[in-house]
């Protein structure tokens, strides 16, 4: 019982080693907007991708993701608020050969260019003691355009439909 336990002990050991040196290998994240310029008040999708193309699992993969303040998000997700941006949190294990897709439904509610930025992605090993992280550099930029106006409610008619009356008199 007690080589039973030995060898169950090397073998989680080993795996690990091997887990940590290849973690980040073949490991591809990825970010698309779904639309580059939208209106105030219009939604739009972020798309997260993330990737395992190895024949080893991601025991813990913990993707920090900063988008601007700018932006609403309805529901309700594990992000963190700071003055000039949000940060989703999202904690993933991955098996081998398996992508995963997040989709965020967001909204602008103030007019800008905003920049999306890049993000952090920490890799920890099947017992728990150690991490390693990477940061991705992206650099994506959203335009949110102020909203259009109603023309037939804003157009303002300055005059007679035929011209001033003063220009009409002297002809």
């Amino acid at each position: 019982m007690l080589w039973l336990f030995a060898i169950l002990v090397t073998l989680t050991f080993g795996f690990n080693k091997l887990i940590m040196k290849y973690g980040f290998k073949n490991l591809n994240y990825k970010r698309t907007l779904s639309k580059d310029m939208v209106e105030i008040g219009e939604t739009f999708e972020i798309i997260t991708t993330i990737e395992n193309s190895k024949p080893f699992p991601v025991t813990y993969l913990r993707i920090k993701e900063r988008f601007p303040a700018a932006l609403t998000y309805p529901g309700d997700v594990n992000m963190d608020k700071t003055k000039d941006c949000f940060e989703f949190t999202t904690t993933l294990f991955i098996l081998p050969y398996q992508r995963v897709k997040r989709i965020y439904s967001v909204c602008g509610r103030e007019r800008g260019c905003f920049i999306f930025r890049n993000a952090d992605l920490e890799l920890g090993d099947f017992i728990g003691l150690n991490t390693f992280s990477i940061t991705k550099d992206y650099l994506q930029e959203l335009v949110i355009l102020p909203g259009a106006l109603d023309l037939d409610e804003n157009l303002v008619l300055y005059g007679n439909y035929y011209g001033q009356i003063s220009i009409g008199l002297r002809l």
